[in-house]
């Protein structure tokens, strides 16, 4: 596979590669950058080689464009498991001369790669109760008022029902959320709580459930949840994840979530990532479907609908070639 080898100079930086890849080993690239942190020196540039042992013949038989397309993809955090199928189809599926433009290229991957990815969760009309669930951190609550100004902007009324009362100040901050946007709230610690207030606004549009952000190392976190959310109601169970989470993270999150019955995953955060490979992986590993990105901090404006065409633009940023 493609290998990543960074040093103070061209010369140790070849040692890394002869020693880890040997003499014969095929360079695709060498370039100075910067780095934090990186051998203790701040702020230093830093000498990057791109190599691959020459035993590895599917990166040394790619065409040029299909080459650079599967580099992006694992720079953009697409694993190799589910990157090198997707550019081995395409080699396979297409004649040459449709790589010859990196643009074709490039256009053809994104189809493919929307392809592998599960349906988009679909918007119903009617009632929708909507249950927030995940990690702590990733921005359930200001998801939940992001989704509920939206729904009032459009005419239609909302209720957040807040379960986090564990958290210190977690009632007073949903409450001053809801006094500054307008949103009604209601609090519930319990199933029988929730199911009161399910009722109490059986009326409403958008009712949003902001369950506890949970640390799912400690004992007993899965069954609060399981007893929470009601399974005589239609409940889409959301599962809130930031986009600036490593992808070996996010898969255990997932995994430790999936007894729920999740209806999809929402991504937070997109403007603090700089890569969007990892969402990717987790759609098309866990065949979950996206449902919401947030992307800033302003209410309702930075919060839009998941869609595969956002979604893989952002990995291939097709839109930025004009």
């Amino acid at each position: 596979m493609i290998k990543r080898f960074e040093s103070i100079d061209v010369r140790k930086a070849m040692e890394q590669v002869k020693e880890e890849l040997g003499s014969d080993a095929l360079i695709f690239s060498t370039r100075t950058s910067k780095r934090s942190d990186h051998f203790g020196l701040l702020g230093r540039e830093l000498v990057e080689v791109i190599a691959c042992d020459k035993r590895d013949l599917f990166e040394a038989s790619l065409p040029e464009a299909l080459f650079t397309l599967y580099y992006e993809l694992l720079e953009e955090g697409v694993k190799e498991g589910i990157a090198k199928p997707l550019i081995k189809e395409l080699k396979e599926g297409y004649p040459t001369d449709c790589f010859r433009d990196e643009r074709t290229a490039r256009l053809l991957l994104a189809h493919l790669m929307m392809r592998r990815m599960p349906p988009v969760l679909p918007m119903k009309r009617g009632r929708r109760i909507i249950a927030l669930v995940g990690p702590t951190g990733v921005g359930k609550t200001t998801t939940a008022v992001k989704l509920a100004v939206a729904e009032m902007a459009s005419g239609r009324e909302a209720v957040i029902i807040s379960s986090d009362a564990e958290r210190v100040g977690a009632p007073e901050q949903i409450a001053l959320f809801g006094k500054a946007t307008g949103v009604p709230v209601e609090v519930a610690v319990n199933r029988r709580d929730l199911l009161q207030a399910l009722s109490k606004h059986q009326g409403k549009g958008l009712i949003i459930i902001d369950t506890p952000g949970r640390n799912y190392h400690l004992n007993g976190w899965l069954t609060e949840l399981q007893e929470l959310i009601p399974t005589d109601h239609p409940v889409e169970v959301h599962l809130v994840l930031s986009a600036t989470t490593r992808d070996e993270e996010l898969s255990r999150t997932v995994k430790r979530f999936l007894p729920l019955p999740l209806t999809a995953l929402l991504f937070s955060k997109l403007d603090e990532s700089a890569t969007f490979g990892a969402i990717y992986n987790q759609t098309v590993r866990f065949r979950l479907p996206l449902s919401y990105f947030t992307t800033g901090q302003r209410v309702p404006e930075d919060i839009e609908k998941a869609t595969k065409v956002r979604l893989v633009d952002l990995i291939l940023k097709i839109s930025r070639e004009g």
